[in-house]
Parts: C-alpha cells; structure tokens; sequence
C-alpha cells in the first residue's frame, strides 16, 4: 500500500563516505516561494501581456467628448495626488526612518504610482454597467491614471541617479520624463492612425485584423519602451493608440463596446488571475522587516489620507458631485504593478555597486513597496466595486425610458379619463 517504502533500504547501509553532518547538504530546509522558482524573464513577460490587454481596453474605452470637457480636470488629478504624496512620505520618511531627502523623494515616486491593473478593470467593468458615464468618471480615471505612472516612474528615475550617480548630468535627468512622453505620443498617434484604416471596415474578418493590430501594437510599445530603457513611454503608447484608433472606430458606428473591446474582455477572463497571482509571488513574508513593518504603516496611512484629500480638491473644480468626488478619493488609492517593478530597484542596485551602507535602507523600501501592495491593492478593488454603484449615478438607457414613460401613473390616469369622457359621450 505504501509504495514509497520501497526507496527506503530496511537495513541500514554502511558507508564511511556518508557522515551525519552531511545532512544539512542534502536536505534544504528554507522556507520558499513560488515566486523563487518562477524565471524572472517568464514572469516580466506575462505581466507585460497583461498589462498590454488591461492598457488597451483602457483606451478604447476613453470617450473623446469626455476627455476634452474634462482636460483640465485630468491634467489636475494626474499631478495634484501625486506630488502631494510623494512630498508627504518624502518627509515622514525623513523625520521617521532617517532617509537621506533624495532616496525619501525616489520612495515617494515609488509609491505615489496608482496601478491600471486593479484600477482599470473596476472602471471598464462599472462603465459597461453604466455608472458615471454621463460625466465621463470612466474616461478621467483612466487616462489620468496612465499619465500618473508616467510622472511616477519618471519622478523615480530622477532621484534614482541623484542617489546613485552624483555626477550624472541634471539635464539628462530632467530630460527623460518629456522624452518618455514625446516617445508614446508620437507611436502611439502613428499605430493608432495605422489601426483606423488597417482593413478597410467592409473587411469580412475586419474585428480579427483589428484586434491583432492593436494588440501587436500594445506588445511593441511595452517591451520595446522597456528595452531604450524608457518604461513609462510603453504603456502611454498603448493607450493613446488605442484611443486614437477607437475615434475613428466610434465614427463608423461601434460605439463604446465595439467587437474588439469584446475579444480583449474574453482574453482579460484569463489573464485577470494570472497577473495577481504573479503580483503576488512579488510579495515575500521574509522580506518584510518587523522594525519597520509599524513605521512603515503609518508613514502609508498618512500619505494615503493626504493623497485622497488631494484627490478631492483637484476634481473640485468642475461639475461632480459630492459623492462622485469622494469615489474618486478613493478610486485613486490601488497600487500593485508600479511597486512591484520599483521596489527591489534600489535594492539591486546597491548591491550591484557594492555600497553596502545602502542595503538597509534597500530593504526598507521593499518592505514599504510589498506593504503597499498588501494594503491598498485588495481595499481598493473592493471601495472601487462596492461604492461605485452606491455614489455614481447609472446612465439611464433608452429603453428604460421607455418604459419609464408607459408606466407614468399621471399619464395612466389622464388615459382612463379620456377614456372614460368617450364612453359618457
């Protein structure tokens, strides 16, 4: 019954080579991670897939009317919570765990970036049920929400050199993040151009030529980005080609759910658990380092209260609601991607230049990053789901209208009265 007492020799064998204290070679008793095991480059290729679909759905569903009434509110909301948090753990950092203010201001980028993949998919899937569509709530998080990491991972490059390369030109510095910009427009207009007309429309198979386009696009952009070392270009590519193509698309009679967002939403069925669960090997226990785990809470809890008062005053100046600014507050708050390819950066490289007073500041920061994630990412997918259809108004369609109209107790009752002056006449 028990085949694996067969691999076990029932006399002992005696050899002089084989000591009690080799043991210890043979048998690994550490604690592991699935993510130990998991190929670095197999991992940061999913995750680029994923985030290729999530970005592309993004686009597609930003409405054009929406974003031009709303340009000035998303210019507001992509920088005011950013800079107000990274400023705010910039000095706790300082006053509390004794960073020096230039690795402080490179933490504050790190986690000031909200993460598309928890924030995007919540928006795409409340808009698709009609909620805050009329105001275009959908459109201002998620294109704000791009642009945002922009900044972020901007922002953390520069204070990453000013760290690590004293010598390192200002200039070169302060250039990558107009550089990074500039890059994703420019593609991203180009391939978006190239997707309206590639096939023509009365194409049989138009939706497949369409959909593998774009998505060929989205792969580019990203790991292209990533090899000129200009990350933050990829993902505003993806969006802006995406959008560009959809406003030639929403011409052409598609509308906001077009056959294509329908093929992305069948493909993110999948890839939804495979890019959490690939969050997740990101967050390692061992790292987490018990004298900083309390600080390191409350340096958190105090930027995302500044943050969503940020949030707050910069969507004041337009036409929400009280209710619809306090969802935004907290639509704003999710991290996760950014984080996890941020985090260990310091870390790594430290040890790469040998500095060795830089390694527990390193582990600090990974330990701040992998809380962050542990914090913000599930309690913001929950608040995004759960206070949307309670503080979002739900786009009313025609047919309810419809039928709002025919069951209008006033208009019943002026009926039966007509009615009734007929039959007395």
């Amino acid at each position: 019954q028990h085949q694996w007492k067969r691999s076990i020799p029932e006399d002992p064998v005696e050899d002089d080579s084989v000591h009690i204290e080799d043991t210890t070679s043979i048998v690994n008793c550490e604690p592991r991670y699935i993510g130990h095991d998991l190929d670095p480059k197999i991992s940061t290729m999913l995750r680029t897939i994923c985030l290729t679909v999530i970005l592309l759905m993004a686009g597609l569903e930003i409405d054009p009317v929406a974003l031009w009434n709303l340009s000035g509110m998303v210019i507001r909301a992509t920088f005011i919570p950013c800079f107000v948090e990274c400023i705010v753990i910039a000095v706790m950092s300082n006053l509390v765990l004794g960073f020096p203010w230039t690795v402080g201001f490179m933490l504050g980028f790190v986690l000031a970036a909200v993460s598309p993949a928890v924030i995007i998919p919540c928006l795409v899937s409340l808009s698709g049920r009609g909620y805050g569509v009329e105001k275009g709530i959908p459109t201002l998080v998620i294109a704000a929400s791009s642009a945002d990491d922009v900044v972020a991972i901007s922002g953390f490059g520069i204070f990453l050199g000013l760290t690590f390369f004293q010598d390192a030109s200002m200039v070169q510095l302060m250039m990558h993040g107009p550089i990074e910009v500039l890059l994703g427009v420019s593609f991203g207009t180009i391939w978006g151009l190239m997707a309206q007309w590639i096939p023509h429309k009365q194409h049989r198979n138009v939706t497949f030529f369409r959909w593998i386009i774009l998505f060929s696009g989205g792969l580019v952009a990203l790991f292209g980005a990533h090899w000129l070392k200009y990350d933050g270009a990829g993902g505003l590519a993806t969006i802006i080609m995406a959008f560009v193509a959809g406003m030639q698309w929403r011409k052409e009679g598609w509308g906001d759910h077009n056959p294509v967002t329908k093929v992305f939403t069948k493909m993110w069925i999948i890839l939804e658990p495979l890019i959490f669960g690939l969050i997740g090997t990101e967050i390692q226990i061992d790292k987490i380092d018990p004298e900083t785990l309390g600080w390191g809470i409350l340096v958190l809890v105090t930027a995302l209260l500044f943050r969503m008062v940020g949030t707050f005053l910069a969507v004041s100046c337009g036409n929400l609601n009280a209710k619809e600014k306090i969802f935004l507050a907290f639509a704003w708050m999710p991290k996760a991607t950014v984080q996890a390819a941020l985090g260990p950066i310091f870390l790594e490289r430290a040890k790469l230049l040998q500095m060795t007073e830089m390694y527990q500041m390193g582990e600090q920061i990974l330990t701040l990053a992998v809380l962050s994630i542990l914090i913000t990412a599930p309690l913001g997918a929950v608040t995004i789901m759960g206070l949307g259809p309670k503080l979002l108004e739900k786009k009313k369609n025609e047919e309810d209208e419809v039928d709002g109209e025919d069951s209008d107790p006033e208009n019943d009752a002026q009926e039966m009265d007509n009615i009734n002056d007929v039959d007395e006449d």
